[in-house]
């Protein structure tokens, strides 16, 4: 099953794409608790000579990522935005390309201190990613997904204090590994 009948069946069904997507391309099936609204509503529906498919791209590609999935998604999921999450991350792997060469250039507490916390956030939330992405409760069950997320954060939590504990008694970060360099 290709893309374009991938969105003919969410179109048709009026399933969340993001769960849709998740399906394996051979058992494609709405799982959403409560069906959604069409797609193509009243001021939606294709014009003349216009396929279903070819409105739903036009009017997609006429408004914005928050729009779309405002739009798409569940009222549950309506409550937390994962937008401004996704822009912090891109700004803090943004950040760490000044921070990281700062850090080892300029010996400093408070870029040390930077720098343990920007490289625990960034591996942190790439670590979340592949868990949340691999570890689904629809393979894993209910239980494990929340155990390896829950372990995920002791994982960063632990890794930051020992960081911030080496930063407060020892050398700190940069140093350390200016002088792991040297060798």
């Amino acid at each position: 099953m290709n893309s374009l009948s991938l969105m003919r069946f969410v179109a048709k069904n009026g399933c969340n794409p993001l769960i849709a997507r998740q399906l394996s391309l051979h058992s494609v099936r709405c799982m959403a608790a409560k069906p959604m609204a069409s797609p193509l509503s009243v001021q939606n529906r294709p014009k003349s000579g216009e396929s279903t498919t070819t409105a739903l791209i036009a009017r997609s590609l006429q408004q914005s990522p928050q729009q779309l999935s405002t739009r798409w998604s569940s009222s549950a999921a309506q409550s937390h935005s994962h937008a401004k999450l996704w822009s912090i991350e891109r700004y803090v792997s943004m950040a760490l390309l000044g921070v990281i060469p700062a850090a080892l250039v300029v010996p400093n507490p408070a870029l040390d201190y930077l720098l343990a916390l920007s490289l625990v956030a960034h591996i942190h939330w790439g670590l979340e990613a592949i868990v949340v992405d691999y570890i689904r409760p629809s393979i894993f069950g209910a239980f494990i997904p929340k155990v390896m997320v829950a372990y995920v954060y002791m994982l960063s939590i632990a890794a930051l204090a020992g960081l911030f504990y080496f930063n407060y008694t020892d050398v700190g970060l940069g140093v350390a590994i200016r002088m792991a360099a040297k060798m």
